[in-house]
């Protein structure tokens, strides 16, 4: 799914079999604003190690390849045996009326080559291992959902909108200003 989000991630988190998974593999699109931050990033560090105490392994890459952002656009749940073709996140959390759509045998196989073969690819970023790199694609994309600043004031490092990252001032510093 390009859109993936902290929120999405909670729901997918929360609603399958732990014992018939081992293994998660996830891809997002760095593309898409509002979507991808430090808490999405903070949450998968949290619940791969989590996850990781049952034997569950997750990672969650993130494209910046804009040929393979382009030629991504469906949402996909894919298995060694068995694949779907679901809604976004979001139409079922707005409860819009959608259909989840088994894969035939021959479809359900070449999803699965693309899904490995972008997997693969260098411009596909671990969101943990390669935040750094995610973190700048995002900060030079303007696509991040929020970023973390050091404020011009007080120097602590905070959290704030795209729309104040290029003029960091921290919630307190700012309630101080008199206007």
């Amino acid at each position: 799914d390009r859109y993936h989000d902290k929120k999405s991630m909670e729901i997918l988190f929360s609603n399958f079999n732990q014992s018939k998974i081992k293994d998660i593999k996830i891809i997002s699109s760095g593309f898409v604003g509002n979507t991808i931050d430090h808490d999405l990033h903070d949450y998968i560090v949290n619940i791969s190690k989590e996850f990781l105490e049952k034997n569950i392994s997750i990672c969650f890459k993130i494209i910046t390849d804009l040929d393979i952002h382009n030629d991504t656009h469906n949402r996909y749940i894919l298995s060694s045996n068995l694949g779907y073709d679901v809604p976004s996140f979001d139409a079922i959390q707005k409860g819009q009326n959608s259909t989840i759509n088994p894969l035939e045998p021959k479809i359900l196989e070449h999803k699965k080559e693309v899904f490995l073969k972008n997997w693969e690819n260098e411009q596909v970023l671990d969101i943990v291992k390669d935040w750094q790199k995610v973190s700048k694609f995002l900060e030079e994309n303007g696509n991040a959902k929020s970023y973390r600043r050091e404020c011009q004031k007080c120097k602590n490092v905070f959290t704030c909108k795209p729309q104040f990252r290029d003029n960091p001032t921290c919630l307190e510093c700012f309630r101080n200003t008199k206007h």
